[in-house]
């Protein structure tokens, strides 16, 4: 099970750099639900709000 327990945090631990990096170059977000966007939008696709800014 050492194996697995080590993947597993190992992949967790690259998800988290990944969301990370995902942050660090979006260019527009939602106000409502924060969800991030990498181009601007009419609506959030998360919540269906109008709430989309540039960040």
């Amino acid at each position: 099970m050492g194996f697995f327990n080590n993947l597993g945090r190992k992949v967790e631990e690259f998800k988290r750099d990944v969301d990370s990096a995902k942050a660090d170059e979006a260019t527009h977000q939602c106000t409502a639900c924060d969800h991030l966007y990498f181009a601007a939008r009419e609506e959030c696709d998360e919540c269906g709000r109008d709430a989309v800014v540039e960040r």
